[in-house]
């Protein structure tokens, strides 16, 4: 249903195969060369040994309080439980941050939360993508749930005209 994974309906070989074609194509753009000028070192890379699990950062779209996905080929909002191709800890903390009830005030005035994975100390850092200049409330928010939601190493208040308002830490309510 989520149109993020194009190439989940092709064998993890031929993903790899296709993958790699893109990156030769763009390279030869970039360097403006021919076919047999692009060095196969750039371009022949291993595949994973898990080819789920693996991305270290989702983004999910926000509309009146819903969370989620956009559905392949449009803007409708799709509720998809899990990311098969998200690390388990990004899956876990959006899991609990939909639980949260001191989420819908943070919701109402968001276009998309983005979870990086912070593989150094296995935490998730949270950016909200914020349509207003935070007031004291929604930065009082932050940092409850920051606090209360494990696996949470900061959260970051982004909005495009006023800059960023944090990170809230869990150990800075």
């Amino acid at each position: 249903d989520c149109g993020g994974c194009d190439f989940q309906h092709i064998s993890y070989l031929h993903q790899l195969q296709i993958k790699q074609n893109i990156l030769k194509e763009q390279l030869q753009y970039v360097l403006t060369c021919s076919n047999n000028e692009v060095a196969p070192e750039l371009v022949n890379f291993a595949g994973s040994e898990n080819p789920f699990n693996y991305r270290q950062r989702i983004r999910v779209q926000v509309e009146r309080s819903k969370i989620g996905f956009y559905q392949h080929g449009s803007h409708l909002i799709v509720d998809v439980g899990q990311c098969h191709l998200a690390a388990p800890l990004l899956n876990i903390v959006l899991d609990l941050l939909r639980g949260n009830a001191q989420m819908p005030v943070l919701l109402r005035n968001s276009t998309a939360l983005e979870l990086k994975l912070s593989p150094d100390d296995n935490s998730v850092i949270v950016l909200v993508g914020f349509l207003r200049k935070p007031r004291p409330k929604d930065i009082l928010t932050a940092k409850l749930i920051a606090n209360s939601v494990p696996g949470i190493k900061s959260i970051i208040l982004q909005t495009k005209k006023w800059g960023d308002a944090g990170p809230f830490s869990p150990d800075n309510i």
